[in-house]
């Protein structure tokens, strides 16, 4: 029997085709429509061994002892799930919907694509049968033979016609939408999706008594989660049955159908106590932002642990993790690493060397299975989403970004290629509206402006601060109500925000962030004077509010990124310089959005020293009056009506009032609604009305379409995303 120098049968195999692919055993050749297609040596062996055994299982073994067998040191389970990767990554394949390679949980791998082979094999490698074997007569084995050959030529006519005919492309999966408006979505809480593509989680409500809510994407159906009241944000365990989220204290998890477990209490109860979690794809563990540091934790909870320490590099805020996994590795995750508002940049984290590389300007990113990050624009300016192709082997961009959306923020996205996404499209344009006492909407007062909020009406009524962003920066700008026109008050790259108006109406103060500092300022209400600095912190810093009298200044602030909120105050014109801050309120609760009374003896706040964001009043300055609890069912933004007689807060997405008397000694009433809006809905610390003098009008931020049409947020779903990019994306 003929045989190669080594003693081995020569090999002429054909080329084994399936799909858009031909792979050449023998040269160990791999195209794609007639092109070749780089594969490394070892995963091309892995396909090879697969191709091999078309539709039977090829064990791990196998392939350890075909492949590994000389490499006593590699880690076999690592480098073999790397090599898998590879082959899907080349084929387009997915691990959960396979094409072509089906993953055998805890056997091995089995190749189920279309597949052939044509035998040339030669002739005389059929060995000859041993004495005493042929039993049967001649005639028959004549007989035999002819229907062998009759049965062989009709073999090589379907081998022909099934080898050489044109090979179809695989058929595309469809590309299906639907979408559906939540009303009075909180911020973070929308387009978190199942990792089995069956549900859909969101928050509604406010800070105080906000609740996750899940929706079927089965039926359609939605119910409320018990136990989950005051939720940030949650995220999915991998198996989708269970769910994590933080509240303002703690980081807790929820089974679908059980109880919530609380796993620790937060590092940091600022106002940013949790900014998003991600839960390993093996379960063991969790990463989650909170104080705008990554912290690690087991999954079924113990003390946290800081992930990293930053150090002085020069992003300092953190957030958003995700992990990346395929197959059994869980070594990195990617986050969002931020020096202030706008600048924010993709990081990828090796969680094994420590290792950090930044990737692109974004936020909020996800892995999708297919080979790419999602993720949403660096200054949420929604914008759209992109897609980053991207290589787990070597945690880096294997192409260019592309953009999947024309808007959206916050996104996640299925094992089986669903995508699902907020869209805050038509909340983003929003215009200042007057309402009533009932709610009713009286006329609108103002040109449209992108993501306006904390309206600060004016001493004489006619004009209206607020926080806008326009060109990809936040500043203040002051609207004319009575000619409708706006002017931008600051011009600087920093961001601007929470302005509040001096007695006089000719200055305005409002909070300055400068990466990682933070300023209070005034300026001019006209723009003659620059501003100026009366406080500079390394802290977190609130919305100011000026008393009456013009003497106080008083805003909340963090005494570090990693402790809680207290009240300060500025003490103004004091035999000149600086005045010197000093804390007003500070306990180991967060104290947030103070506001004066008007005759200036007290401030209503909101504070979480009971479980849950409450509305507080405290004599000013030293306290010593007493403090009332007023809120009875959670509540955030309090306002004064200028007479001092009421006084009023939002409680979900409701206006209350409550009467209350600051003459003599504080007293007050049981709360009343006035009125429920979506206007009043938005995040954390977020002020979104402001009360005329008499309290009988109320301006608030209307969010508007290009026709003038309120719009609801709306989650969008995308089933099969990737393939309305797939050619594009080659």
């Amino acid at each position: 029997m003929p045989s190669g120098d080594n003693g081995a049968v020569p090999s002429h195999r054909q080329p084994v085709r399936f799909g858009v692919f031909e792979v050449n055993l023998d040269t160990g050749d791999l195209r794609r429509n007639g092109s070749k297609v780089k594969l490394q040596e070892q995963p091309f062996q892995v396909l090879a061994a697969l191709l091999e055994k078309p539709g039977e299982i090829v064990t791990k073994e196998d392939l350890q002892e075909r492949i590994w067998k000389d490499d006593t040191f590699v880690d076999f389970d690592r480098s073999l799930a790397t090599a898998i990767n590879k082959v899907r990554q080349v084929l387009g394949d997915s691990a959960t919907r396979p094409r072509f390679v089906e993953t055998v949980a805890k056997r091995g791998y089995r190749f189920i694509g279309l597949a052939g082979q044509a035998s040339t094999l030669p002739a005389d490698n059929i060995e000859a049968l041993p004495p005493g074997a042929v039993v049967v007569q001649r005639s028959s084995q004549r007989a035999l033979q002819a229907l062998a050959a009759v049965l062989g030529i009709a073999l090589l006519g379907v081998s022909y016609v099934y080898f050489n005919a044109p090979v179809p492309e695989p058929a595309e999966q469809p590309v299906r939408r639907f979408s559906f408006p939540v009303e009075g979505i909180t911020f973070r809480s929308g387009g978190s999706i199942s990792p089995d593509g069956k549900y859909i989680l969101y928050a509604t409500g406010t800070d105080g008594g906000s609740s996750l809510w899940l929706r079927s994407l089965e039926n359609e159906s939605a119910r409320e989660l018990p136990g989950t009241a005051g939720v940030r944000s949650g995220f999915w365990s991998p198996d989708s049955l269970s769910i994590g989220f933080g509240t303002a204290r703690e980081l807790k998890t929820v089974s679908l159908d059980g109880a919530p477990q609380t796993l620790c209490e937060l590092p940091s109860l600022d106002s940013y106590p949790f900014l998003g979690g991600t839960w390993s794809p093996d379960g063991g563990r969790i990463i989650f932002s909170s104080g705008l540091l990554l912290y690690e934790i087991a999954a079924r909870g113990g003390q946290p642990k800081l992930l990293f320490d930053p150090g002085d590099v020069p992003r300092r805020y953190f957030e958003d993790p995700h992990f990346l996994a395929s197959e059994s590795q869980t070594q990195a995750v990617v986050f969002t690493a931020a020096v202030n508002s706008t600048d924010r940049m993709l990081t990828v984290m090796n969680l094994e060397t420590g290792q950090q590389q930044e990737l692109v300007p974004g936020a909020w990113p996800v892995y999708s299975l297919d080979g790419h990050l999602i993720y949403g624009p660096a200054d949420r300016a929604y914008s759209g989403l992109q897609a980053l192709p991207f290589s787990l082997d070597t945690l880096t961009p294997s192409g260019q970004a592309f953009p999947i959306t024309e808007t959206g923020w916050e996104v996640g996205v299925s094992r089986d290629g669903t995508l699902a996404y907020l869209d805050r499209a038509g909340a983003t344009t929003g215009t200042l509206v007057w309402r009533n006492r009932a709610g009713e909407l009286l006329e609108t007062v103002s040109q449209p402006q992108t993501r306006m909020f904390s309206p600060a009406l004016s001493p004489d009524g006619q004009s209206v601060a607020v926080t806008a962003l326009e060109n990809g920066n936040r500043d203040i700008w002051i609207h004319d109500l009575t000619r409708s026109t706006k002017d931008r008050l600051t011009f600087d790259s920093r961001t601007e925000g929470g302005p509040t108006w001096s007695p006089s109406g000719r200055e305005v103060a409002y909070r300055q962030v400068d990466g990682p500092l933070r300023r209070l300022m005034t300026k001019a209400a006209d723009g003659t004077v620059d501003a100026t600095a009366l406080v500079e912190v390394d802290a977190q810093m609130g919305d100011p509010d000026w008393s009456r009298d013009g003497r106080y200044l008083v805003y909340p602030q963090t005494g570090g990124r990693a402790t809680r909120w207290d009240i300060h105050y500025l003490e103004l014109g004091t035999g000149g310089g600086v005045p010197e801050p000093v804390a007003v309120l500070g306990t180991p609760a967060n104290e947030l959005d103070p506001k004066f009374s008007p005759n200036g003896r007290f401030v209503a706040y909101v504070s979480d020293v009971s479980g849950r964001n409450e509305i507080y009043v405290h004599s000013f300055p030293d306290g010593s009056a007493g403090r009332w609890h007023v809120s009875t069912n959670g509540g955030t933004q309090p306002r004064w009506r200028s007479d001092g007689q009421e006084l009023y807060y939002v409680e979900n997405s409701a206006l209350m009032a409550v009467a209350v008397s600051t003459d003599r000694e504080f007293t007050l009433g049981q709360p009343q609604m006035l009125f429920e809006s979506a206007d009043l809905v938005g995040g954390s610390g977020a002020t979104l009305y402001d009360v005329s003098a008499a309290g009988q009008r109320f301006v608030t931020i209307a969010p508007v379409q290009d026709g003038g049409e309120a719009t609801p947020p709306t989650i969008r779903i995308v089933e099969n995303w990737y393939e309305e990019f797939r050619q594009q994306d080659k």
